[in-house]
């Protein structure tokens, strides 16, 4: 039992650092080939953009539909007891898993291509977001499936092939989007939009291709076929219990989330901007200062992905010692990470701004944002171990607060203060969730 611990640990520590090492490298060319393209096309198609993306995150909510965590949980639980003991039942609760992703993201694709028209011109008001938004549905079944794949190699600590997909589809919007800038780029901001959209959905399709081939490699070496010990219906509603809960939340905060980015323009032009001007402001923020600012969240997200199966597999045996011991370890670490990088950050803010964008107000929302990260680091290990802990419906409920909380200081605050109110809601929506978070996990994990 001592070696199978001692083993499972230096899994998850190789596993971890191939993951950060490879989030840092995605991370550096994606903030990279980002300054690029903000310097090309300008502040002003970044919001137009961010405003199609803001969209399409709740399409995308409803094409993955909880499918990345059920899919981790189920064969995660599957495989407690060992790969070929539970491979009958892990293969079973894949397959619904795929049958799952297909029929959510092609449904979330039919409602955003057939309903493009009536958000750009009526909700949005911007004609110009028609034809992206459109071709932003192509890749949410892709996209979807990719999230269920991910979430098999997750469960089975093969994070490497998780990695070696993220760098194919990587590689593949670069050169795409490249390619088609040349080429739309004298055509105005539509098409500049346009391009950055479909540069993205054609990399999201082979990336989902290539990760499809790797899942289908690994079931042939690693999973037993063996017999489900589990039937059709019991399989379906394992995967389902996890999935509905957490979707249905999802739903809402998504949706919550698209009013705030819609409300963000729309309450910058309040403030006294014209249209463009709103753009180029909210774009500024939204995608070009908050990728730099992010940047070393690449190491955490990628670290807590695989928290989610370790806590599962520890809390179906009961260990509750190990639980509380990973908890604090994870904890301490992320605060001396998070206040290192909001040193860093608001150091050398002047010296990013100036660097990458040309611009003394990007340098300056650079400074006021690090002091958020250790909070925001905090609240993201936090809610990945809540998962874990089979915690995931207490955890959507706050961020659903979060979001309607956020969405409503937005419309009270930009029209005030402009982008300065925005600041502010970040600030005090992400110290409530991690609050509200770091309560529920004290209790759950007998965490000193």
């Amino acid at each position: 039992m001592p070696e199978k611990e001692q083993s499972r640990a230096r899994t998850l520590i190789y596993n971890s650092l191939l993951m950060s090492v490879s989030a840092i490298v995605m991370r550096t060319v994606g903030v990279g080939f980002s300054v690029w393209i903000s310097n090309r096309v300008g502040a002003e198609v970044m919001g137009l953009y961010s405003l199609c993306t803001g969209v399409w995150g709740f399409a995308l909510t409803l094409a993955t539909s909880g499918i990345n965590l059920a899919t981790t949980r189920t064969v995660a639980e599957a495989l407690g007891v060992g790969e070929r003991e539970g491979g009958g039942t892990a293969r079973a609760a894949l397959r619904r898993a795929l049958i799952y992703a297909v029929s959510f993201g092609s449904a979330a694709a039919a409602l955003l291509i057939c309903g493009a028209r009536f958000i750009g011109l009526h909700i949005l008001c911007d004609e110009r977001t028609v034809t992206p938004l459109r071709l932003l549905g192509i890749s949410l079944p892709a996209i979807s499936v990719s999230s269920a794949l991910a979430g098999y190699f997750s469960a089975v600590r093969r994070v490497w092939k998780s990695a070696l997909t993220q760098v194919c589809e990587q590689a593949v919007k670069i050169f795409s989007v490249a390619a088609l800038l040349v080429r739309l780029m004298p055509l105005g901001a539509e098409y500049c939009c346009t391009a950055l959209v479909l540069g993205g959905a054609i990399s999201e399709i082979l990336s989902c291709a290539v990760g499809y081939i790797l899942y289908r490699a690994d079931l042939g070496r690693h999973i037993g076929k063996g017999r489900s010990r589990l039937g059709g219906r019991e399989s379906t509603k394992k995967l389902l219990m996890t999935a509905v809960p957490v979707s249905l939340s999802a739903y809402v905060r998504s949706a919550l989330t698209t009013v705030e980015h819609i409300l963000i323009p729309a309450g910058l032009e309040k403030f006294g901007a014209e249209r463009g001007a709103a753009l180029a402001e909210y774009g500024l923020l939204n995608a070009m200062v908050m990728p730099v600012v992010m940047f070393p969240y690449a190491v955490i997200y990628s670290f807590t992905g695989l928290l989610i199966p370790e806590f599962t597999a520890a809390a179906s045996l009961g260990q509750r010692h190990r639980i509380s011991y990973i908890s604090g370890r994870v904890w301490r670490l992320t605060v001396i990470f998070g206040v290192g990088v909001a040193g860093l950050l608001i150091c050398f803010a002047d010296e990013l701004g100036l660097a990458l964008y040309g611009s003394d107000e990007a340098a300056r929302l650079i400074r006021l944002l690090g002091p958020l990260m250790p909070v925001m680091y905090l609240d993201t290990v936090t809610d990945s171990m809540l998962k874990g802990l089979g915690e995931q419906v207490y955890t959507m409920n706050v961020n659903i607060a979060d979001a309607a909380m956020s969405a409503l200081l937005v419309y009270l605050l930009l029209p005030a203060f402009g982008l300065s109110g925005y600041i502010a809601v970040l600030y005090i929506s992400e110290i409530i969730n991690f609050a509200l978070s770091a309560a529920r996990l004290l209790r759950v994990s007998a965490m000193r």
